[in-house]
């Protein structure tokens, strides 16, 4: 297993402010995909049901790998699946939190936030598929030192 990890933090419940994964709406194009090919198996074959179910089942499990923490000390991003991915910057090094919908998103209650940081090499920790991602910037920006 592969693990990358960038300024290693504790996650623990007592430091954790808030934990969650993306919305389900976040995901809605592979599950409508994946239930497409699911209801065109009646008239192409079984094996199309087998693909639905597959591309629906590796869609759930690619949004439960996904979790974002707002910890005491900053915020993470961890993906876990077969390798692990660890992010995490602490909010002295947030330079900017931006907000981002799209109609479809608006509409359904959930957004993208992105952090601008210092300190870290990729420059931005993004937050896909957030539920209420104007309460969560929020949340962040009144952490900010």
């Amino acid at each position: 297993m592969a693990e990358e990890t960038t300024n290693q933090v504790l996650i623990s419940p007592e430091n954790t402010v808030a934990k969650m994964h993306p919305h389900p709406f976040a995901y809605i194009t592979y599950y409508l995909g994946g239930l497409f090919i699911f209801l065109v198996s009646y008239w192409y074959g079984y094996l199309y049901t087998a693909v639905g179910l597959l591309v629906m089942i590796v869609s759930e499990l690619l949004r439960r790998a996904d979790t974002f923490y707002i910890l005491n000390e900053g915020v993470a991003r961890n993906f876990s699946l077969f390798s692990t991915r660890h992010i995490f910057t602490g909010y002295d090094n947030i330079r900017t939190v931006t907000v981002s919908q799209g109609p479809i998103n608006r509409i359904l209650g959930v957004g993208d936030i992105t952090l601008i940081t210092s300190g870290l090499e990729e420059g931005t920790i993004q937050f896909t598929g957030v539920k209420k991602p104007a309460e969560v910037a929020k949340l962040i920006q009144d952490r900010l030192v």
